[in-house]
């Protein structure tokens, strides 16, 4: 058994206001290739497909055009769908019935979780492959969770007080572990089922937040540790196909993470994203191969003086990379640069971000005081208190600027003589 694990595609996002669907399409087109190049059995596809719970029609349509896609250049593979946290289950759910006959299979409930797909390879070996969707934090049992063999849930919460004297752990964090608990004994119930009528391997794709995992800027994560889930739970499985977290990783002996085919903050920008090919064999551990990605426009991370980053500076060799790359820069300057992003820009064109954080920390609030309580003296109005301020920002006070604002003071003085305080 042959099977292609991603996940997080996060289709629509969009990044430093900049939409990414021209990088997602070149990125899927990418993963077709892969898939063309080689037989498998499945891809997974671990949750977040979509970037926001109600995607752009440009998201919707790469989506489709990626479906079908896929079903052109690799009939027989299985497509495996889970609904992750940026994903409306209700929206990704729509035509599953349908795409169901064309080997298409999404999963977007908890109940959905319990009826293995069952995938015959070439060999004739057949895998059980078990579809669980991110399952929000709740104070609600749903009834397929309850476990017969391990008691009924809790009285309903309307009986039960929410407090924290009985324990460390908030109720609503006691109660979704216990809830992830009874979900993995069904779990591996099903598993053992499956392995007694003879079916050679399990795989759990799952999206999740195994504790140990390590998180990216780009990932939205739940306050505290309410969310992580024990990938020991899981134990039983062969592979634990894992989406959520950004970076590509292995958790337990038998979880991975694909991570993002692209980097989706910066940083993410030292990352190779990659898609993991994994080859079940009995009696053998899962052999995990990460496949590099190239993205359309990889994200750097840059720093140094304003004056390195302008034409003849020590970038000059560079520039033909950078100017096809997604940017970050940080500026080291202690004086604030005016407009250094519309400056840069017009040398990098894909420059999405600009720091100035040194020399913010020379401007402190402290030391902005400190100089203007030296220059005050009694008189001094609110004009000269604005040109002090523009003074320690750039150096100088722009007359222009200086008059708008004396302008603006003046209409709201008129204003308040005229119809008093309100």
């Amino acid at each position: 058994m042959k099977i292609l694990h991603t996940g997080d595609l996060h289709l629509g996002r969009v990044f430093h206001e900049r939409p990414l669907i021209e990088d997602q399409y070149h990125i899927l087109e990418e993963l077709l290739r892969i898939l063309q190049e080689d037989r498998y059995d499945a891809l997974l596809i671990a949750g977040d497909v979509y970037d926001r719970s109600i995607p752009s029609a440009e998201a919707v349509t790469l989506l489709g055009f990626f479906l079908a896609r896929c079903r052109e250049v690799s009939p027989p593979t299985r497509l495996c769908i889970i609904s992750g946290n940026h994903d409306s289950a209700q929206r990704l759910a729509y035509g599953k019935e349908l795409f169901q006959a064309m080997g298409i299979h999404i999963a977007t409930t908890m109940e959905e979780s319990q009826k293995p797909l069952i995938v015959e390879d070439a060999a004739g070996r057949r895998t059980a492959f078990f579809l669980l969707p991110f399952l929000y934090p709740t104070l609600e049992w749903a009834e397929e969770e309850v476990d017969p063999d391990h008691g009924t849930p809790p009285p309903p919460d309307s009986q039960r007080e929410l407090s924290f004297s009985t324990s460390s752990e908030p109720m609503l964090l006691r109660r979704q572990k216990e809830r992830m608990q009874r979900i993995a004994r069904r779990l591996e119930q099903q598993r053992s089922q499956c392995s007694r009528e003879g079916v050679d391997h399990s795989i759990l794709v799952a999206h999740l937040f195994a504790r140990g995992g390590a998180e990216s800027d780009s990932e939205r994560l739940l306050v505290g540790t309410a969310e992580q889930v024990d990938p020991a739970l899981f134990a039983g499985f062969d592979y634990l196909a894992l989406g959520h977290l950004h970076r590509n990783q292995q958790v337990s002996p038998n979880g991975w993470y694909s991570g993002s085919p692209l980097a989706y903050s910066f940083d993410e920008a030292d990352q190779t994203k990659v898609v993991l090919s994994v080859e079940l064999e009995p009696g053998r551990s899962p052999l995990v191969t990460p496949i590099p990605l190239h993205p359309l426009r990889p994200l750097r991370r840059l720093s140094g003086p304003f004056a390195s980053f302008l034409p003849g500076g020590p970038l000059e060799k560079e520039e033909g990379a950078l100017r096809s790359s997604y940017l970050e820069i940080e500026l080291t300057d202690e004086a604030l640069v005016e407009n250094p992003l519309s400056i840069l820009r017009q040398r990098f064109p894909y420059l999405l971000s600009v720091k100035q954080d040194r020399a913010l920390t020379q401007l402190s609030v402290h030391q902005l005081e400190v100089r203007r309580s030296q220059g005050r003296g009694e008189g001094k109005n609110l004009v000269e208190d604005f040109s002090l301020f523009l003074t320690e920002l750039y150096q100088q006070a722009d007359p222009a600027r200086l008059e708008l604002f004396n302008r603006l003071l003046l209409e709201l003085e008129q204003q308040y003589q005229g119809g008093g305080a309100r």
